[in-house]
């Protein structure tokens, strides 16, 4: 298998896109760690991915939470951070709460956890991050999630640059319109899921093991000349 004998934590593993890269990941031989913003749903988690899985409890918005599972976590060979949060109001009605709790997980939050898994990352690592194909198109009400995620591709940048002389290759999937449960916590309707979908050039919206892939492979040797790199994954839409 792929990544037998290599060591891998997901952080926002619980669900989504960072679920099924989990499994993924597990399923080619990586002993694989994945988190939640609870103890609970990481448990969850791994309930549903079966063994050897383990969960770990991590809230990137607090700084105790990140150092308490750093300090459980030791010599990993492949690090994906797939956590946030979504947000969407228009710019009239944006408050200061939401943009800067939007922020404070999606990009401050990136940082800090990248930040302090560093030392437990091995020469040679692979560190991916989920980045966002807004950054390139507009979409309304976005505001905040687009500038979040938006800045994780300056982070790429720095971290690829500052982690290569250690061998550790830093790259993110820029995402599209991806059907994950965060569509029904945002409230969409199956009229608004075919609406993102009409504006896809591929006339559908991804899914979450598609994007698995794309981390797999920038995980993977099969890429082993692909460094500070944004494998767009999106159907076209950023393009349209």
């Amino acid at each position: 298998m792929e990544f037998a004998g290599q060591t891998a934590l997901v952080v926002g593993g619980s669900s989504g896109v960072g679920f099924a890269a989990a499994d993924l990941l597990q399923r080619l031989g990586a002993a694989t760690t994945v988190t939640g913003r609870t103890a609970e749903t990481a448990s969850a988690a791994v309930a549903r991915l079966g063994s050897p899985a383990r969960a770990l409890g991590l809230d990137m918005t607090q700084a105790a939470s990140i150092d308490m599972a750093a300090s459980k976590i030791d010599g990993l060979d492949i690090l994906v951070v797939t956590a946030g949060t979504t947000h969407f109001a228009p710019t009239e009605m944006e408050t200061a709460d939401g943009f800067s709790a939007t922020v404070e997980t999606n990009l401050s939050g990136t940082h800090a956890v990248v930040q302090a898994l560093v030392p437990r990352l091995r020469d040679g690592a692979r560190l991916v991050l989920t980045t966002t194909a807004l950054a390139r198109r507009y979409f309304f009400g976005a505001t905040a999630l687009s500038a979040s995620r938006a800045g994780l591709s300056v982070l790429v940048n720095t971290f690829a640059n500052e982690l290569a002389p250690r061998g550790i290759r830093v790259n993110a999937v820029s995402l599209g319109p991806i059907e994950t449960e965060a569509w029904d916590k945002a409230g969409a309707t199956a009229e608004d899921r075919s609406g993102v979908a009409q504006t896809v050039p591929l006339g559908r919206l991804g899914r979450a093991e598609e994007v698995a892939e794309a981390v797999a492979f920038l995980a993977s040797p099969r890429s082993s000349f692909v460094h500070g790199h944004e494998l767009v994954v999106d159907g076209g839409w950023s393009v349209r």
